[in-house]
């Protein structure tokens, strides 16, 4: 794997998986796939798009050698509004768009896992999370202020959540609800 302070363009995984920050050419097809593994209820294309123009690091996919989309990362590099919006509850995570996100290499207020996902082939799940865990090393790493969001909607993603030291956002816990990660703690 690259230095950690490289940039994150196309990281190693193993000889059968690589990760990379998607080319605009490709949001479309990690956006079609993002909604074939998660369903209808995710952000629009229109959102996605806008959120991309903004930060060009918002997606992250996982491949095979011969170019096979098996994994994805979507992320949200928000504004100080933008979080203080979804800490008083005027803003949910499914309103989010490319105003709410800082340009690239802006510091944001905290990072927002939107969505990670794969397809069911085992070895591309452990492969989508390692570099799930790399990039959030990455990202920490790199803005170590900003903390870091998500809002698990699986079993798996609570798991995860758990797992990496995140705490209910607000007083409600479980499926469907923010969780928060101070960085630097």
């Amino acid at each position: 794997m690259k230095d950690k302070h490289d940039m994150m363009t196309m990281i190693s995984l193993s000889e059968e998986f690589y990760g990379s920050v998607t080319d605009k050419k490709d949001l479309l097809e990690v956006y079609n796939f993002v909604k074939e593994i998660l369903g209808p209820d995710i952000i629009t294309f229109e959102q996605f798009v806008h959120m991309q123009e903004h930060n060009d690091e918002i997606s992250h996919n996982i491949r095979r050698p011969n170019g096979e989309l098996c994994g994805f990362l979507s992320l949200s590099f928000l504004t100080a509004s933008a979080f203080k919006q979804l800490e008083n509850k005027s803003l949910r995570t499914m309103e989010l768009s490319g105003e709410h996100q800082v340009l690239s290499n802006t510091v944001p207020a905290a990072i927002y896992v939107g969505a990670v996902g794969a397809s069911e082939d085992r070895s591309a799940r452990k492969s989508t999370m390692e570099y799930f865990n790399y990039a959030m090393s990455y990202y920490e790493d790199k803005f170590p202020q900003a903390s870091v969001l998500m809002r698990p909607v699986t079993e798996s993603g609570l798991r995860v959540a758990g797992r990496s030291g995140f705490i209910p956002f607000h007083e409600q816990s479980g499926l469907g609800h923010l969780y928060i990660k101070d960085c630097l703690s």
